[in-house]
């Protein structure tokens, strides 16, 4: 049985160092998925979503994975929005009692970071344009009315494919989605009344049903992504983790290297996020 972790928000890049890169997750499934000794899979999400394009990319992998093993998902703290996204693919979810789930929605994110980099690295812009809204998407550019009504339109259609997705996954009718939807936060408890996960439980319980599914009495137990050595794990931590002292130096030191990154991040997230709309601090 292979255990994969999505822990962390989702996002556009190659990492799987504390978040879900959508590049490196799809790869770890698509390995599992043509791993013949592997016979079952449980998804164990603790993720407040992200990239709406990430979710999408590793839905149809999952989907893929699921053609060939059964998957089961364990959720922990939480799994919403693009957590659930990935989750809806499963043939059962199990939930923690108070874990918070649901926030079934969408919305567009793109920040203007002209006035951060101008202020805190110093960094000016003039541009020319070839036609106009050639620089649509553009981080350091205001936006008019119609490029505003376009991300929109986009945000109705994500959040349609979001409601067919659930439905179609949980055997459900697309309107019964949408009135437990439209961005709303369920406990676990309250989301098995209402038919968004299958049976309360932990990781332990995950592990029966898909042994369950894929007919096996006994079976190893393999995790991923893979444990990193200790060189990887040191320098990981020098260049990307954002709460380590290295990293908290090199903002007092090198500021335009810390917005540097901050950009990235921003970047790699995606313009449209299913995600939760705050911060989650479990207590």
């Amino acid at each position: 049985i292979a255990v994969i972790y999505a822990e962390g928000e989702i996002n556009d890049s190659k990492s799987d160092d504390g978040i879900i890169g959508g590049e490196a997750f799809v790869k770890i499934i698509q390995s599992i998925e043509k791993d013949d000794a592997v016979k079952g899979v449980v998804l164990r999400v603790n993720s407040p979503g992200g990239s709406a394009f990430a979710s999408e990319q590793i839905y149809h992998a999952l989907k893929n994975l699921k053609m060939k093993k059964p998957i089961v998902v364990s959720m922990g703290d939480y799994a919403a929005s693009g957590g659930y996204y990935i989750s809806a693919i499963a043939d059962k979810i199990i939930a923690q009692p108070n874990t918070i789930t649901g926030s079934i929605g969408i919305f567009g994110l793109i920040p203007n970071i002209r006035k951060a980099l101008n202020e805190k690295v110093g960094v000016t812009f003039d541009e020319v344009t070839t036609a106009k809204h050639s620089n649509f998407f553009n981080l350091t550019n205001d936006w008019d009315e119609l490029e505003t009504s376009k991300v929109q339109k986009h945000v109705e259609s994500g959040y349609a494919i979001f409601l067919d997705r659930v439905a179609t996954e949980r055997k459900m009718d697309t309107a019964a989605v949408n009135k437990i939807a439209r961005g709303r936060v369920w406990t676990g408890q309250d989301a098995l009344k209402i038919g968004l996960v299958d049976e309360l439980g932990g990781l332990d319980v995950a592990l029966k049903r898909v042994k369950e599914l894929a007919k096996l009495k006994e079976a190893d137990v393999v995790t991923y992504p893979k444990t990193k050595t200790m060189i990887e794990s040191i320098l990981g931590d020098f260049m990307g983790n954002g709460d380590d002292e290295q990293t908290k130096l090199l903002k007092n030191i090198t500021p335009q290297i810390f917005y540097r990154k901050q950009l990235e991040r921003i970047q790699s997230s995606g313009v449209y996020q299913y995600k939760l709309p705050f911060d989650l601090n479990i207590r």
